[in-house]
């Protein structure tokens, strides 16, 4: 269903543990900073074939629904 998300984009670097928390901390630290409230759990949303992407180009996004 249609919806608003806050997001952020990653590279493949990015996505190995631990590193993918930075990005989930982003995106919590703007929903608060930014008066919003998450409306559903958090996703990960690969877009390309991330088997043959470099390690800088970016696959990945960081996802929180919001209200």
């Amino acid at each position: 269903p249609a919806h608003r998300e806050a997001y952020t984009r990653i590279c493949k670097s990015q996505v190995e543990f631990p590193q993918i928390l930075d990005a989930y901390d982003a995106v919590e630290q703007w929903i608060a900073t930014n008066n919003r409230q998450m409306n559903g759990s958090p996703r990960e949303v690969y877009f390309t074939d991330f088997m043959n992407a470099g390690p800088n180009d970016e696959v990945c996004d960081i996802a929180f629904p919001i209200s």
